[in-house]
């Protein structure tokens, strides 16, 4: 009795491990239609009359003919006074030797009937139970066909799920790769842009310091000014970011304008006060005076920051110098009232003096 291979239930599914839309109803048939196909092929070689396997049924003898009927010969009638009288029947009556003839060739073929009839049923008998056999095997190869494919129908849709949800996972992975490397790409242009502001706020800085800084100490108030107004322009997005304040991608407005916010604070706060120490300038004498000496005044408010003007403006105590630059002039002298400057010149001999004088007035600001 043949089996049912997996390759018969691999040529069952071909479409669905080829990838197509096959349903299972679809392959549970095709896998029971081989079955049966494999089981009739068998009944057919086991029982089927061909010239391998031909039927064991003996062959049932010819029944034996009826012997033929003795012709009508006349016949002697002896009647009741003893005279016997030849005649000839019409119809002829049938002898008793005849009828003898035809019950032994009638009880034979009725023998060789009753044999035949029992051999046939044998043989049915014989068939039937090869038939109930063979509906046993069928129904039994049938149920594990049918437990195979329903394994093999589980298996690829399993398999299919677990394509499918690779499919997913790549796609998914493949989305967030492309994700990650546009943060990261964001992240870098982030950073370049950044660092650029960075390298500005450090010009910028360096201008301050350079502007605005006093030497000596670090903890005078220009430098403390000057130190927090840098910190603050250049942490100010993470602060706000860090108090909650929605301020857009990175780097926001707000990182873009910190060089000019640093640079107008900075101003604000250490710029109208007091750094330069020492204010110079030249004063000219043309020689129209009439005596020996000449005086010219210049006003310092121009030199000076707004804030520190008014009370440089009530000091008294002013150190000036003044010197000669020229020939013309013997000597000079320099005072400072009111935040203004005098400078005082002496000719050169009885003349009036001419030419150039240098002045110098300390403002006592420890500015380096």
């Amino acid at each position: 009795m043949p089996k049912l291979t997996p390759d018969d239930l691999l040529a069952a599914a071909p479409d669905a491990l080829r990838g197509n839309q096959t349903n299972a109803p679809t392959l549970l048939q095709d896998a029971q239609q081989r079955a049966q196909e494999r089981a009739r092929e068998a009944v057919r070689t086991r029982f089927g009359p061909s010239e391998r396997t031909p039927l064991t049924l003996r062959k049932p003898s010819a029944p034996q003919p009826v012997p033929p009927v003795a012709p009508n010969w006349p016949v002697e009638i002896r009647l009741q006074k003893g005279r016997k009288v030849r005649a000839t029947l019409v119809p002829g009556a049938a002898r008793r030797e005849d009828l003898a003839a035809v019950a032994d060739v009638s009880a034979a073929n009725d023998r060789q009937a009753f044999d035949a009839i029992q051999q046939q049923s044998e043989a049915i008998e014989s068939l039937r139970r090869s038939q109930a056999e063979l509906v046993s095997k069928v129904a039994t190869l049938q149920a594990q066909a049918d437990r195979s494919t329903v394994g093999l129908l589980r298996g690829i849709t399993s398999l299919e799920q677990q394509l499918q949800t690779a499919r997913s996972r790549v796609l998914t992975q493949t989305l967030s790769s492309r994700r990650q490397a546009v943060r990261q790409k964001q992240a870098l242009d982030s950073m370049a842009t950044t660092t650029q502001i960075q390298n500005v706020n450090s010009v910028v800085n360096s201008m301050q310091a350079a502007a605005f800084g006093e030497k000596g100490s670090l903890l005078t108030t220009n430098n403390l000014l000057l130190a927090a107004n840098q910190l603050l322009w250049q942490f100010i997005d993470p602060l706000l970011r860090g108090l909650g304040f929605a301020l857009g991608p990175s780097p926001s407005l707000l990182t873009w304008l910190s060089p000019v916010g640093s640079l107008l604070t900075g101003q604000l706060v250490v710029g109208n006060r007091q750094h330069v120490r020492f204010i110079s300038g030249v004063v000219t004498f043309d020689g129209t005076s009439d005596t020996t000496s000449d005086t010219q005044s210049e006003s310092l408010r121009s030199r000076l920051a707004s804030s520190f003007f008014n009370d440089f403006k009530r000091r008294t105590d002013v150190p000036a110098t003044a010197v000669p630059l020229d020939k013309g002039i013997a000597d000079a002298s320099a005072s400072v009232r009111n935040a203004v400057v005098t400078v005082s010149a002496f000719g050169a001999g009885e003349g009036a003096p001419t030419g150039r004088v240098a002045w110098m007035v300390d403002t006592g600001v420890d500015g380096g």
